[in-house]
């Protein structure tokens, strides 16, 4: 979020003197790149292959 939002932030409201308007803009290009990349990893699927617990461990339940 730093990375993209400051700057564009920065950029569009300052520098080009769009105002909160610009600030605003810079916030929705934020997520909608943040949403896009979410997405592209979501479609890759390696988070399928990955476990939630330590692995060679077995309990005894009994």
């Amino acid at each position: 979020m730093w990375g993209v939002s400051v700057p564009l932030a920065y950029i569009l409201g300052i520098h080009l003197e769009l105002g909160l308007i610009g600030i605003w803009i810079a916030f929705i290009v934020d997520e909608w790149l943040r949403g896009l990349l979410m997405l592209w990893r979501w479609r890759q699927g390696k988070w399928r292959q990955m476990a939630l617990g330590r692995r060679g461990i077995e309990t005894d339940a009994s």
